[in-house]
């Protein structure tokens, strides 16, 4: 029973270090040499250090003319695909006590179309 008991312990610890949590907000300040990106939130300023392997994805346009549509691609370029004033949403887990961004995908609802207003008569 004391085996079952102390191995229940040890999963839940080790869950509770896998919960990923989402932020949605306005990058501010990209730093790829130290690997950390400021994220305004909420109108303060969150501080967050980056992964090793992080996953990128900005808005692409496919296509040409009528036919183009826009879609989220993984990037290879990292950090430096972004840019400050870019509405994200960030992924987090909690790595040893630290919150370490592990993915960052722009967010398509402030991504504006052509501004062009289309017109049903």
């Amino acid at each position: 029973m004391r085996r079952f008991v102390v191995a229940l312990a040890v999963v839940a610890l080790a869950s509770g270090s896998l919960i990923a949590a989402e932020i949605r907000g306005t990058l501010k300040k990209i730093e790829p040499s130290r690997n950390r990106i400021v994220v305004t939130v909420n109108d303060q300023d969150r501080t967050i250090e980056t992964a090793p392997k992080l996953e990128v994805y900005t808005m692409v346009t496919v296509g040409r003319r009528r036919r183009a549509s826009t879609q989220l691609q993984q990037t290879t370029e990292g950090l430096t695909a972004l840019q400050p004033g870019m509405f994200v949403t960030v992924k987090t887990q909690d790595r040893d006590g630290v919150e370490t961004v592990t993915e960052i995908r722009e967010d398509s609802a402030t991504t504006g179309s052509s501004g062009r207003r289309s017109r049903r008569r």
